[in-house]
């Protein structure tokens, strides 16, 4: 009798291990698609300037900013009804110029225009502009206001002395910290494509990306290192960063439409938004938002037309960018994710 019951007893804790091992490799529900609503859209007034490449935009109080690094070739301020108000930067060697516009930011009332390690920093509102220069190297990715009136600029550089990819600056361009090293894949990644960062910040943290690879980095307000969070999605398909060797050969672009890019994290509230470019071939391409919970579940999916992409969050509202030959509109639109 024992033995029968010691015998029921280990097919009991066997079948409980099997079922285990079958659980722990039954995958999340990748798949659910979430629809948005429009709420508003707006149109931006750009008078005698025409706006081409919007690298970036950037909602202030209400109001829009945009940069225009390629074809204006400078920053431009419209109010919440669209109307240009204020125009920043230019390409040149005069006073608020520089060779190379690669990005800006407002933070605390100040303008800060970052190109070829050359700062130019305006108060909102008028053309009093002080330059400075800065130490970093290279091509600046993007810029983001802090929560205390400071900023921050992402660079991707080897040549870089600290190595690190985040800079924190006041606005009278005084270095307050940097922190997150880039890691041994950046050399192999300048050599293949042009590396992008991206981060956003939330609460007493911040969130970072780069665009080669499915993880979401998480700093403490001081820089340090809390935790890494590796993402699994449906949609994302990593680089072949074995041995490559681009440089700006034939099959650039080729390569680029094999793996999706991360260009850009955002937060909202239920979480955060991951925005993915998977290009379908040499020309065309998709934008994909992910939503993610506050401690990274899968919430689901967006996709929206090749001719726009997101920008921003307002007020838990997905803004997109679309541009016409003859206009640029700014789509605000609700999340609806139950």
């Amino acid at each position: 009798m024992m033995r029968n019951n010691l015998n029921k007893l280990a097919i009991i804790i066997i079948y409980f291990f099997i079922l285990m091992g079958c659980q722990s490799h039954i995958k999340p529900n990748l798949s659910k698609e979430v629809s948005i609503s429009l709420v508003k859209s707006v149109k931006l007034q750009s008078g005698d300037e025409v706006i081409g490449f919007v690298k970036k935009l950037q909602i202030y109080n209400d109001n829009f900013f945009i940069v225009d690094p390629f074809h204006a070739r400078k920053t431009m301020f419209f109010d919440s009804k669209g109307d240009l108000k204020y125009k920043y930067g230019g390409q040149g060697e005069g006073p608020g110029e520089s060779p190379m516009l690669m990005n800006a930011v407002i933070s605390d009332n100040k303008v800060i225009l970052y190109g070829n390690q050359r700062v130019n920093i305006f108060n909102l509102g008028d053309n009093k502009c002080q330059q400075f220069r800065t130490p970093i190297r290279g091509i600046c990715c993007n810029m983001y206001p802090a929560d205390d009136g400071s900023f921050y600029i992402l660079s991707l550089n080897r040549y870089n002395k600290s190595k690190d990819t985040i800079y924190k600056y006041n606005t009278n361009l005084k270095l307050l910290n940097s922190f997150s090293p880039y890691d041994t894949n950046i050399p192999k990644v300048l050599d293949t494509f042009f590396p992008q960062a991206s981060m956003c910040q939330k609460g007493e943290y911040i969130y970072q990306v780069f665009n080669y690879k499915y993880e979401v980095i998480k700093f403490n307000k001081n820089g340090y290192l809390v935790k890494v969070f590796k993402l699994k999605s449906p949609f994302y398909v990593k680089p072949d960063l074995s041995e490559h060797n681009i440089k700006g050969h034939y099959n650039e672009l080729k390569y680029r439409a094999s793996f999706t890019q991360l260009t850009g994290i955002f937060s909202w509230s239920k979480g955060f938004i991951v925005e993915l470019v998977k290009w379908k071939n040499q020309k065309e391409c998709e934008y994909i938002y992910e939503y993610w919970s506050n401690d990274f579940r899968y919430l689901g999916y967006t996709k929206v037309e090749e001719e726009a992409q997101i920008m921003n969050i307002y007020k838990d509202q997905i803004v997109i960018l679309t541009q016409k030959n003859d206009y640029t509109q700014l789509d605000f639109f609700k999340i609806n994710l139950e």
